[in-house]
C-alpha cells in the first residue's frame, strides 16, 4: 500500500475488538487493505468488495508441504518429489499428495485451518493494537508472504468469535502457548478407564505429551490447529492425566546469548564488521524498548534477564520477535551466502540442552540450517 496515503480509518483496538472492525468492512462491501500493528509486529487483512482476500504477514507463511513434514505426515525426499512434479505438471501440490495417497483430503484440509488459525485467528486476540483501513486496490501485495483466504467472512468471523469465547475459558489453564506439559503418569500405565473416556484426539495428543513440548510444538507434531490441542490440553489436565511447567529461564537466556554472539562473530568473519556494530546497537534499542536488561559491547553479551521479572514464556516471544527482524533484515540487506550463512552449523556445536531448545522454538529445520518463518505470531 502507498505508505504516503492518508488512512480512511483509524483507531485503536481496545474496547473496539477486530471482530467489530471485520464486520463492518465486510458488510459495507468495502475493498481495500486493513493494516494493523501491535508494536513491531504487523500483519495485512487485504478485503475485495467485503471479501477477505489474503493476509500478509512479517514472515512467509508455512506451505501445506512444510506443514505435512512438520507433522511428520510426508517425509523430505516426497516433499521434493511433489514438488518437483507440481511444477512441471502445473497441478496443484494439495491434488499431488491425495492422489500419491500418502494423506487424506481431510488432512489437508487440517493444514488449510492451521494455515487460517496461525495467520487470521491468532489476531482476534490481540489488545492495545493500531489499526488503519486503506480504501482501493493496493499498488503491490508482496504474495511470497501472504496467505490467500478462502473461506467467507461471515464463517471467519463466526468462528473467530466462538474461539475467543473459549479462549477466555481455556486461558487459566493454559496462560500462554509456551506451556510445557508433561504426563502425570506414563502413558502406557494410565488407568483404562480413564482413557476410554478420552476423544480418540485427546488420546492422541495424551500420546505425545513428553514433559518437553510445548502447544505449538504438540500441534505441528499432531498436524492439528493450536486451539483443537488447547481444548484437548485442558480436558487432560482436568482429568489429572498431565500436568504443566515453564520452560527453563537460565536455558532460554543462554539460547539467546549464543545466538547474538554468533551472529555478531559471523558478520564480522564475513567482513561485515558495520554491520555487526549496527546489530549490536539495534539489541541494546530493541532490549531498552521492551523492558529487557539484556546488553551486548563489542560482541559479548555483559548483562542477561536473568533476575528480571519477565518470565521464560514472555522472554521466548520477545526474543524470537528480535530475531526475526533482525534476520529478515540481513535476508534483504546481505548476500545469501552470507545471511544463510550467519548461524548455519550452530545448532550441532550447541549442547544437547540447546539443541532441544532450538528444535521446540523453531531455531532449527531439517536440512541443518536455522528456521526463522512463523515467528511472528
Amino acid at each position: 500500500m502507498d505508505t504516503d496515503q492518508e488512512p480512511d480509518l483509524q483507531g485503536w483496538l481496545n474496547r473496539i475488538l477486530l471482530i467489530d472492525i471485520l464486520q463492518m468492512l465486510s458488510l459495507s462491501g468495502q475493498t481495500g487493505a486493513l493494516e494493523l500493528s501491535q508494536g513491531w509486529n504487523t500483519r495485512s487483512i487485504f478485503f475485495q468488495e467485503g471479501r477477505l482476500t489474503y493476509i500478509s504477514q512479517g514472515a512467509r507463511p508455512l506451505s501445506l508441504g512444510e506443514l505435512l513434514m512438520k507433522s511428520g505426515q510426508i517425509t523430505q525426499q516426497q516433499y521434493d518429489f511433489l514438488a518437483q512434479r507440481a511444477r512441471q505438471t502445473g497441478s496443484s501440490f494439495a491434488r499431488l499428495v491425495v492422489d500419491s495417497g500418502l494423506i487424506t483430503p481431510e488432512d489437508v484440509r487440517a493444514c488449510a485451518e492451521q494455515q487460517i488459525e496461525e495467520a487470521i485467528y491468532s489476531l482476534f486476540l490481540w489488545r492495545d493494537c493500531a489499526f488503519r483501513f486503506y480504501c482501493g486496490e493496493p499498488e503491490t501485495l508482496d504474495l511470497e508472504n501472504a496467505l490467500p483466504v478462502d473461506i467467507s467472512s461471515e464463517r471467519l468471523i463466526m468462528e473467530g468469535t466462538r474461539r475467543v469465547d473459549e479462549w477466555s475459558r481455556l486461558s487459566p489453564i493454559i496462560p500462554s502457548l509456551r506451556m510445557i506439559f508433561h504426563p502425570a503418569v506414563p502413558f502406557e500405565y494410565a488407568a483404562e478407564d480413564q482413557l476410554d473416556r478420552l476423544e480418540a484426539r485427546d488420546q492422541r495428543i495424551l500420546s505425545l505429551v513428553d514433559g518437553r513440548s510445548d502447544v505449538i510444538a504438540l500441534a505441528a507434531r499432531a498436524g492439528m490447529t493450536r486451539f483443537d490441542v488447547m481444548r484437548s490440553l485442558a480436558a487432560l489436565v482436568n482429568s489429572g492425566l498431565i500436568g504443566a511447567s515453564l520452560p527453563s529461564k537460565p536455558q532460554i537466556i543462554e539460547l539467546f546469548k549464543l545466538l547474538l554472539e554468533t551472529i555478531y562473530k559471523k558478520l564480522t568473519l564475513f567482513g561485515y564488521t558495520p554491520v555487526a556494530r549496527q546489530f549490536e546497537q539495534e539489541l541494546n534499542t530493541f532490549s531498552q524498548q521492551h523492558g529487557l536488561k539484556v546488553r551486548m559491547y563489542t560482541g559479548a553479551v555483559t548483562l542477561t534477564d536473568l533476575d528480571t521479572l519477565i518470565g521464560a514464556t514472555a522472554l521466548i516471544d520477545l526474543y524470537k520477535l528480535f530475531m526475526n527482524i533482525q534476520m529478515n533484515y540481513f535476508s534483504k540487506t546481505l548476500p545469501p551466502e552470507v545471511s544463510q550463512g550467519l548461524l548455519q552449523g550452530l545448532y550441532h556445536y550447541a549442547s544437547p540442552e540447546l539443541q532441544e531448545l532450538m528444535r521446540l522454538y523453531d531455531f532449527y529445520s531439517p536440512d541443518g540450517t536455522v528456521a526463522y518463518h512463523g515467528f511472528i505470531e
